[in-house]
C-alpha cells in the first residue's frame, strides 16, 4: 500500500491523506457486485476468475486469507441462489480454481 505521506520535490512534507487499507479496498471492489449478482452464475464466475488472476500478484498471507474470505462468501450466495445444477457446478468449478490459486500462493 503507498505511503499516506505525500512530500515535495525538497522532500518536505506537503501532505498526508487518509490511507486506504486493503481490505476496505477488496471490500469496495467485491461487495456490491456480489451482493447484487448472486444469481448470475456469469458474473459470479468472473469475480472467481478475478480472484484467481489476482493471486498470483499477492505479496502478504493476510491478503490471500481475505481474498479466500470473498471467494467463500461468492460460492455461499450461488449456492443458494443458483437454481440450475449445470450453472452452479461451473461456479463451484471457478471457486476451486480461486481456491487453489490462494492455496499455492500460501505454499500448499
Amino acid at each position: 500500500m503507498p505511503s499516506a505521506r505525500r512530500f515535495d520535490r525538497q522532500e518536505r512534507l506537503r501532505l498526508v491523506t487518509q490511507r486506504s487499507s486493503f481490505a476496505g479496498i477488496v471490500d469496495t471492489a467485491f461487495n456490491q457486485i456480489r451482493q447484487s449478482a448472486r444469481s448470475n452464475p456469469a458474473v459470479t464466475i468472473r469475480k472467481l476468475d478475478a480472484i484467481a488472476q489476482i493471486a498470483a500478484y499477492l505479496q502478504h498471507l493476510p491478503d490471500a486469507a481475505y481474498f479466500q474470505r470473498h471467494a467463500g462468501m461468492i460460492v455461499r450466495g450461488a449456492r443458494e441462489a443458483v437454481p440450475e445444477p449445470d450453472d452452479l457446478l461451473a461456479v463451484e468449478t471457478a471457486f476451486t480454481a480461486a481456491t487453489q490459486a490462494l492455496r499455492e500462493f500460501h505454499g500448499g
